[in-house]
């Protein structure tokens, strides 16, 4: 409400405030006409309709309703261009391609009356006097007001932002207070930054059984829970790594390390099923990484963003294998990102659309299983973990829920709340140090990436 009132009572002095701005005065031609004699400011609450008294026959209005009534080749047209009107609207509309008009009829009501004026008071403000007074008000600004104050509209809001409140996870809540109070960012996201796999499946199942990382951990509720917190209360070294600020620019950065490493950040949104991502992903991977490693070690962090694509609806179901390779094992989503891309064609619309969620799901859990990530003989084991965190249960959930999702519905929410406000749309899309850097292309090859660093790098 107070937004609301501030917008509207202060327009006038925001207008005033800009003219005054730009041109270092206000001339009499250019003042507002409503502050060319006064200023005024409207209060809330004090909008009232005035009356109106009905048509006399010897009003013009009403002399020219009985005139139209008697006009039937002009009610025709008019006929004819409501529906000309109504047809086009229909057309532009999703779906509404090739819409006619059929039978159709226009019924001619004559009002009683004039439309309802208002009034609302506030305070007048010259260069004489200042008093309080009451001025008109548009029936349009008025209907707006109602929308947004009044009493069904409050509430209605209101038991909106209960739902969706009651109806998250309590534990998602609490680490959401927690990033908020200590002003980090989910502690996915702190993580996103690894080093660079072979794009060998075999490497990377060698490198995994001589690894002892115990992360399943992650699966109970109440160690998540303590570590989430643990990293806002530590302020890890691994969130400046990531964060998407230019080295030049570090001087904006307040922090309670001693020393805050300066890195480029380079981030890629991709989708697991568009053939562009998969071009640009295979030569990071494969090519890029290696030269990052040796070249331009500790000063380039790459973050893979997962950019789901919903015209094609398979893309939602591989970004949550993503995610739940992220739940399981960090460790492991860049080699599992390189299976799924290397698999892509199998995850395309004519491949899924004869199959189950649930299906589509199983078969992307075998591609996990297949690393092997926890070492040999668990294949079947990793392949079931995941699984696990895909399935949609045929039964409903608390109070009734139907539309349950599955565990990482609500970190795919986060994902693709970060593309949006990021305003992201076309995969791949690239950004360096924050800024959308529309040059670089899918089919970049490796020296063109050098070239890129290079000059990036050193500036």
């Amino acid at each position: 409400m107070y937004n609301i009132f501030t917008k509207v009572a202060f327009a006038p002095l925001d207008k005033l405030a800009d003219e005054f701005e730009k041109e270092g005065t206000i001339s009499d031609s250019e003042t507002p006409e409503e502050l060319e004699d006064a200023l005024f400011i409207p209060f809330p609450g004090t909008i009232k309709q005035i009356p109106q008294s009905p048509y006399r026959g010897s009003d013009p209005e009403w002399q020219e309703y009985i005139k139209f009534s008697k006009d039937l080749e002009l009610i025709k047209k008019v006929r004819i261009e409501l529906a000309e009107i109504t047809r086009r609207s229909v057309e532009n509309a999703k779906g509404g391609k090739g819409a006619r008009i059929l039978k159709h009829w226009l019924d001619v009501i004559y009002p009683s009356g004039p439309p309802p004026a208002f009034v609302h008071s506030g305070i007048e403000i010259t260069d004489d006097f200042v008093s309080w007074t009451t001025v008109p008000i548009d029936q349009e600004t008025v209907l707006r007001l109602h929308q947004a104050l009044f009493p069904v509209a409050v509430a209605k809001a209101s038991w909106k932002f209960v739902q969706v409140l009651f109806s998250q996870d309590p534990e998602e809540k609490t680490r959401s207070i927690m990033r908020a109070h200590y002003r980090l960012p989910d502690p996915a996201e702190v993580k996103k930054t690894y080093p660079a796999l072979a794009s060998s499946d075999k490497k990377v199942t060698e490198e995994k059984s001589q690894s002892s990382v115990a992360t399943h951990v992650l699966q109970e509720h109440t160690e998540r829970l303590q570590h989430n917190i643990s990293v806002c209360q530590n302020y890890s070294a691994a969130y400046f790594k990531n964060m998407a600020l230019a080295p030049k620019f570090y001087g904006q950065l307040f922090t309670s390390l001693s020393h805050a490493p300066k890195v480029h950040t380079l981030e890629v949104y991709l989708d697991y099923v568009c053939p562009f991502s998969k071009k640009q992903f295979e030569t990071l991977y494969e090519k890029v990484f290696p030269i990052i490693k040796t070249k331009y070690t500790g000063r380039i962090n790459v973050v893979f963003r997962q950019q789901v694509q919903p015209w094609h609806p398979s893309s939602t179901l591989v970004h949550e294998a993503g995610v739940a390779a992220l739940r399981l094992d960090p460790k492991t989503f860049w080699a599992y990102s390189a299976v799924l891309f290397k698999h892509q064609t199998e995850f395309f619309d004519v491949n899924v659309v004869n199959e189950t969620r649930n299906q589509t799901y199983r078969r992307l859990a075998k591609l996990y299983g297949a690393l092997g990530a926890s070492g040999p003989g668990t294949h079947q084991a990793d392949e079931d973990k995941l699984y696990e965190l895909l399935v949609v249960g045929e039964k409903a959930g608390e109070g009734g829920a139907l539309n349950i999702g599955n565990k990482v519905t609500d970190d795919l929410k986060l994902l693709i709340k970060l593309g949006r406000q990021t305003g992201i749309h076309v995969s791949p899309t690239v950004l360096w140090d924050g800024l959308v850097d529309n040059s670089i292309s899918s089919s970049w090859t490796v020296e063109q990436w050098d070239k890129y660093f290079e000059e990036k790098v050193h500036k």
